[in-house]
């Protein structure tokens, strides 16, 4: 071995360390956004559950013949703040900057959740005993997305 073989091996084995580490970087980086993704997820799992069951709740109370309205207007304040709740979180997520994050990572249901999100900042408390059916179906959507890419 000459000493060129041997300068060459030395800045060879170098650049080589320094590729390694920098895909050691980017590999770490990238798990640690998906363990804050997924902590900002499960967040909005328990919500969502709740918001599905009481949606489901005062539909079967608008559908029946005895309605009292006092009884829905009082679940249909319930839905409001646990919407109000939903948005926070969603803020929060957002304000964290993960937004782009769920993007290249599940499109579909990132667009669930803006769409969500966006449909509640649009209505009004009032709204919702009017929209029970369409917030019931996104919410539904959104906690069956939400729930398979838990399991993953």
């Amino acid at each position: 071995m000459t000493i060129e073989d041997t300068v060459v091996g030395l800045i060879g084995g170098f650049a080589l360390s320094m590729i390694t580490f920098y895909v050691g970087m980017k590999i770490t980086g990238m798990k640690e956004r998906r363990e804050r993704l997924r902590k900002h997820i499960r967040k909005l799992f328990p919500i969502l559950r709740e918001l599905g069951d009481d949606l489901s709740y005062a539909i079967s109370i608008k559908m029946r013949s005895e309605v009292k309205e006092t009884r829905l207007d009082d679940l249909s304040q319930k839905i409001a703040i646990k919407l109000n709740s939903f948005v926070t979180i969603y803020s929060n997520f957002r304000a964290a900057g993960l937004e782009p994050e769920l993007d290249s990572s599940d499109e579909k249901m990132s667009n669930e959740l803006k769409g969500l999100f966006t449909s509640w900042k649009m209505d009004d408390q009032s709204a919702v005993s009017n929209k029970l059916d369409l917030y019931r179906s996104k919410v539904i959507v959104c906690k069956n997305l939400l729930e398979s890419y838990l399991k993953r």
